[in-house]
């Protein structure tokens, strides 16, 4: 064991430092994503479903409410700034922290002059919104500080804080929920969660601090104001997309459906981690391809990738009532049906990618807003009509309605995009096969449903898919090889 070690080791070792740090980036990417997933089944098990669906509906507000109160500073717009302003890094830093902790304050002090209002909407006491406020007012001063940590490829800082955050809170969090009552259980879970972050944020936030570089400056904020508020509609509606579900289930059938609801989203977000890392290697290959104009490399490579994508959707689906019997207790079995729409949306959220790809490379940011907007405004309007009717596991259908608007919605925008620099959008992209793959998994995965009960048929129906994919086993090894070259 210690010379496999010690040759894994010695073989990073040699690795430039730009690999090497992608490498270990990816490996805490993995392993933060791995402990979120196995915290998951203990809460489930120390929670009652009401407080969990409390925890999770909490998470989901400061999500929501982090987009408007930071501008999502250190995301795109910071990177363009290391890149626009690379001799003045420090003072870019500093000023992006004073722009966001003013913004954080001035939506904090809009909150405060209406509490009432807002703690009726959001249904939490101001304490437990003051103490959410306090995290997003920290939580820019990590991100910026990991993103220079990235940026200059400086991983072990940013590794071993990152482990650190990922290990301490749900460690604390479950020690803190199995010393309080049941009632407590939520609120203390949410308690434990913010407060240990933030000591652990204010590490980067004083180390920022300490540099005592300016907080203000003219040119950096106009700068960053003038990039990123355009693209707020976008961030918002991606997180009202994956958030907006739990919030008005919380309104129309209370903490506990939340909660099974909670459990089936993390579930068959779990695929989102393959597509990730295959889209991490796909999109600066898909840029160099249209430069090169090379569409037909573009069109074959993403139909392999699709084909892999749903193939894998299919097969989380006949195990997800086994999925979710590991994660959680048999109160949340009934979370299966909402895992089928789920999954199938975790196919064409991937698919948007591939048409977002095209409206990044020729810049057309604006593009994206629309579509994104367009998509979040049907899943709420659906929302709205399907919940109150047919309760929670509606929310699943309606998350997958909408990422299929999303979805046509951006092969519009992408296609109009191609069809002005005189290329025809079926060069670059096989849009029908596309589709059909994704018409293929939702048929297959509602069929699927109906077998749920009965799981010697759908081990036998496995079985049968595995066998075929060991006869394609060539096929697919060359799918993985197109993945992996690019």
């Amino acid at each position: 064991m210690n010379k496999v070690v010690g040759l894994v080791k010695e073989r990073i070792d040699s690795l430039s430092k730009p690999a090497r740090a992608s490498i270990v980036f990816a490996i805490c990417s993995f392993v933060q994503k791995g402990i979120s997933f196995c915290v998951i089944p203990i809460y489930t098990r120390i929670m009652a479903q009401e407080q969990y669906g409390y925890y999770t509906t909490f998470i989901s507000w400061m999500s929501i409410i982090s987009v408007i109160a930071t501008l999502n500073l250190s995301y795109h717009v910071y990177y363009n700034g290391l890149m626009k302003y690379k001799d003045k890094v420090d003072e870019y830093t500093s000023s992006m922290l004073g722009l966001s902790a003013v913004i954080t304050f001035t939506v904090f002090a809009l909150y405060m002059a209406g509490r009432d209002i807002f703690n009726q909407i959001l249904g939490f006491g101001t304490v437990y919104m003051v103490f959410m406020f306090l995290e997003i007012m920290l939580q820019p001063s990590f991100e910026f500080w990991a993103a220079y940590q990235r940026f200059t490829y400086s991983y072990k800082k940013l590794s071993f804080l990152t482990l650190l955050l990922a290990v301490i809170v749900p460690l604390v969090s479950i020690l803190a929920v199995l010393l309080v009552t049941e009632e407590t259980k939520g609120i203390v879970a949410v308690m434990c969660k913010v407060l240990v972050t933030c000591i652990i944020y204010l590490i980067p936030f004083i180390y920022l601090l300490k540099k005592k570089k300016p907080l203000y400056n003219k040119e950096f904020w106009k700068f960053a104001l003038k990039f990123n508020l355009p693209l707020i509609p976008h961030f918002l509606s991606v997180i009202l997309l994956q958030q907006c579900d739990r919030v008005m289930i919380n309104k129309f059938c209370g903490s506990a459906s939340v909660a099974m609801y909670s459990v089936a989203f993390s579930m068959s977000t779990i695929i989102t981690l393959v597509n990730t890392a295959i889209l991490n290697s796909f999109t600066p290959w898909t840029y160099q391809a249209m430069a090169n104009r090379e569409f037909s490399k573009i069109k074959s490579s993403s139909r392999s990738i699709c084909l892999l994508v749903a193939v894998v959707n299919m097969l989380i689906i006949f195990v997800a009532p086994d999925i979710i019997g590991i994660v959680a207790p048999p109160s949340y079995l009934e979370g299966i049906y909402v895992m089928v729409p789920l999954v199938a949306s975790v196919y064409f959220m991937f698919v948007v990618n591939l048409y977002v790809n095209i409206e990044y490379y020729f810049a057309q940011v604006k593009f994206v807003t629309f579509g994104s907007i367009g998509a979040v405004l049907v899943n709420i309007v659906l929302n709205y009509i399907c919940i109150p009717k047919y309760g929670y596991i509606a929310a699943g259908y309606t998350t997958l309605v909408s990422y299929i608007t999303y979805c046509f919605g951006h092969f519009l925008i992408a296609s109009t995009l191609l069809r002005k620099k005189d290329v025809s959008p079926s060069e670059v992209y096989d849009s029908k096969i596309i589709l059909l793959y994704g018409v293929v998994l939702m048929v297959v995965s509602v069929l699927c449903s109906m077998i749920f009960s009965m799981p010697i048929i759908r081990y036998t129906l496995l079985l049968l898919v595995l066998i075929c994919a060991f006869l394609l086993r060539k096929r697919i090894i060359a799918v993985v090889k197109v993945i992996r070259n690019r």
